[in-house]
């Protein structure tokens, strides 16, 4: 711009890309899958969940953990002069999984606690969900 006479600050160039429309803005970061039908499966997901009868529930499942069983802070009623306090450092007290299923559908939350992360358990997790939906002809799990 120099060359063609132009006097230009690095205000009056922020003005311009400005004016353009160009903004900073944050990437977004999305979930991506390195499986090769994942399309296909994602496809698979949607065709069900549009085609979904009232006596059929779809459920996404997942799992969390294992975690520690710890004294954990917040709110108790205490009575005058006593200070509760939960030790920076203490041993667990064991570990504990939270498997839950939402039903897509209905917005609802089955959930249940274990031990372990294997088949039984979810075996286990389908009895409960059939046991809670008792007239329903299909129930997917995903």
């Amino acid at each position: 711009m120099a060359k063609e006479g132009y006097a230009l600050s690095k205000f009056g160039i922020r003005q311009i890309i400005k004016k353009e429309g160009y903004r900073f803005v944050k990437a977004r970061r999305v979930l991506t899958s390195n499986d090769p039908l994942n399309r296909e499966k994602i496809e698979n997901i949607k065709s069900i969940l549009s085609n979904l009868k009232p006596n059929e529930k779809f459920f996404s499942v997942d799992e969390y953990g294992p975690f520690a069983v710890k004294l954990q802070g917040g709110k108790s009623l205490t009575p005058p002069a006593q200070i509760k306090t939960v030790p920076q450092w203490q041993k667990s007290k064991g570990s504990i999984i939270i498997t839950a299923a939402l039903e897509l559908s209905t917005n609802q939350i089955t959930h249940f606690y274990s031990h372990k992360k294997n088949s039984g358990e979810m075996i286990k997790f389908l009895e409960i969900l059939v046991d809670k939906y008792p007239k329903e002809e299909c129930l997917y799990f995903s």
